[in-house]
């Protein structure tokens, strides 16, 4: 039956992601689900793109002048990059970094540029290739982890993509890899755009601030089978890929308007709280001084610089960890000398029954949050901002110095709305309709949301 079948491919791969498996959602996309089709044709897209740069040692550019080139798959100009992809100053034009090239058809039986595949002939787009490509290598992504995180679904089914609607009005679908690092979302054809279009400020956004909390954005792509409907879809990192269990979520924008979860979301499952809710429930995020100062500085960069594009209605994810609440099968990350979070932060554990520390045993290498240096970081292990230096997050420091026995995960998301016409009629209305005030309403003007999420951020992060 069906629900035995998803009962086995649980089983056949829950050694697997035994370290991911507190946090998974959605449910596993199984064979014969309506999903399975989709899923491999994008895992068949995405492997087929990103395994072209493994296939050699020089990484290719094309001048303006034959851009027909790039998109007939042969690129005119070369130069070696020694597993350095290169950024936009190295190409002729910055243009040409965040070319696209035309769709690929991926025939079943495969062709010269194409693997073969189990499923009807599809079409696959792969937009900004070099773009995504130097973006991946900033955040430390390897190639080959890469894929196999999100295109190493076996014929049982096992290692598939993990199904979720996502809430909201949007009815966008979430996939998520079978180790929760990677979010594959669905978007409508003006969010593809909108994120082209600023793709070249988030590059440089990305390259002056290394720890910025703003999506890690890996790859955009469109996929449409023969006969089926064109599918968009953006890959990022998940701001919750932890071994640890998260026992809260919130999405904060700092309005108040409808920032309440209903009676019915309530007896859910992973519920995720919103602004009302938070201040009702804890009122505050503990950091301490030495972590509230850099953290205030990046999301005052970040807010600013959405702002200057023009973007509103962006949350602050928040997940929250309870020691005294850990599974007992759970193992640290490991550390020490020459480990990506040794390289960035010093921290000493006290292993104690109250697990107490002290606000000093945190010491972040660095306050200077901007960087101007273009040069990618060399990395083969996925890049930790200071900001997720304890297995992808950050110690809860009370005011007195001492651990509170939590642990926050926080990431800036959904950055891919404009204030539209359509955003300042629904401002309108919902303050004549609900007379609430202006300022309550999530849809404002860009300055205006990032001042309130500012401010509202200044005031709960302690």
């Amino acid at each position: 039956s069906r629900l035995k079948g998803k009962r086995k491919i649980e089983r056949s791969h829950s050694k697997i992601v035994l370290q991911h498996k507190k946090n998974l959602l959605g449910e596993t996309i199984y064979k014969g689900h309506p999903s399975w089709v989709l899923m491999l044709n994008i895992q068949t897209g995405i492997r087929n793109q990103v395994g072209k740069s493994l296939q050699t040692t020089q990484f290719t550019t094309t001048p303006r002048k034959t851009t027909a080139a790039l998109k007939d798959h042969r690129p005119s100009q070369k130069f070696s990059f020694s597993g350095i992809p290169p950024g936009p100053e190295e190409f002729h034009r910055a243009s040409d970094f965040f070319a696209s090239p035309n769709a690929q058809d991926f025939p079943t039986a495969g062709s010269s540029f194409t693997i073969p595949h189990t499923t009807n002939p599809f079409k696959f787009k792969d937009y900004c290739p070099h773009a995504f490509r130097y973006l991946r290598h900033r955040f430390g992504i390897d190639p080959a982890d890469y894929m196999v995180s999100v295109c190493n679904t076996q014929k049982d089914g096992s290692n598939a993509l993990r199904e979720m609607a996502t809430p909201g009005k949007s009815g966008s679908l979430s996939f998520y890899s079978h180790d929760m690092r990677f979010i594959l979302k669905t978007i409508p054809k003006r969010e593809a755009k909108l994120m082209r279009k600023l793709l070249p400020d988030y590059v440089e956004h990305i390259s002056k601030n290394e720890n910025t909390l703003l999506p890690r954005f890996f790859g955009l792509h469109r996929v449409k089978p023969l006969k089926g409907r064109q599918v968009r879809f953006v890959v990022m990192g998940n701001v919750f890929a932890t071994r640890r269990k998260l026992h809260e979520r919130y999405d904060l924008k700092g309005s108040t308007f409808g920032r309440r979860v209903s009676p019915a979301e309530l007896q859910k499952e992973n519920i995720t709280f919103k602004d009302l809710d938070f201040r009702e429930r804890r009122g505050h995020l503990f950091l301490g001084a030495a972590a509230r100062g850099p953290l205030i500085e990046q999301l005052r960069r970040d807010a600013t610089f959405l702002a200057k594009l023009g973007v509103m209605d962006y949350s602050l994810l928040v997940g929250v960890h309870h020691e005294n609440q850990e599974d007992e099968d759970f193992s640290p990350p490991p550390s020490g000398p020459g480990s990506p979070i040794a390289n960035i932060v010093t921290t000493t554990v006290t292993t104690t029954t109250t697990a107490t520390t002290t606000a000093s045993s945190t010491t972040y290498a660095t306050t200077q949050v901007e960087t101007t240096s273009s040069t990618p970081v060399t990395a083969t292990e996925p890049f930790h901002s200071i900001f997720q230096v304890s297995d992808g997050g950050m110690l809860g420091i009370d005011e007195a110095g001492n651990a509170t026995g939590e642990m926050y995960y926080l990431g800036v998301i959904d950055i891919l709305m404009l204030y539209t016409l359509r955003k300042r009629v629904e401002h309108t209305y919902k303050v004549v309709r609900y007379n609430s005030k202006p300022e309550e309403v999530s849809s404002i003007a860009p300055v205006d949301y990032a001042a309130r999420f500012m401010n509202f951020m200044t005031d709960i992060i302690v």
